[in-house]
């Protein structure tokens, strides 16, 4: 036990001498310079196929997918570029020619969003179509 009592005494009287220093004030932080941002810019990969299928109507898959690529674009980006363009009716294959649908470009949807926003018109058409559906049947039952 006496062991130690002069070990808790000597820790003791180091920590009250460093609280009876003189505080030193604080020295500012050094500002930092703003860094350069770490992403990589996108190549706009969707807009150069767009550009490509309205100035070039009439070409096939494999010659945009060949030209687009040739611009620097990678082919696989390409070709689901152009599947999605057909999937939202951006463009139009017609035997086996692409056309573009619009005169200006607009940014592709997340397929997902795509998705939803089919699922939202099968659902309006469904009820347009049981509400027609039901005032044809209350106009024959009024008619009998």
């Amino acid at each position: 036990m006496e062991n130690i009592m002069p070990d808790l005494q000597t820790e003791l009287s180091k920590v009250i001498s460093t609280w009876s220093e003189p505080e030193v004030s604080p020295t500012p932080a050094p500002t930092r310079a703003p860094r350069a941002h770490n992403f990589v810019e996108t190549k706009g990969t969707s807009r150069a196929v767009f550009d490509y299928i309205l100035a070039n109507p009439g070409k096939t898959r494999q010659e945009i997918y060949n030209a687009v690529a040739a611009m620097g674009h990678a082919r696989p980006t390409v070709q689901t570029t152009v599947t999605q363009m057909i999937r939202q009716r951006r463009a139009t294959e017609t035997n086996g020619c692409l056309t573009s649908n619009y005169n200006e470009y607009t940014p592709l949807k997340a397929w997902a969003t795509w998705q939803r926003m089919e699922q939202k018109a099968k659902r309006a058409d469904i009820t347009k179509a049981a509400r027609a559906a039901k005032a044809v049947k209350d106009a024959v039952r009024a008619a009998a």
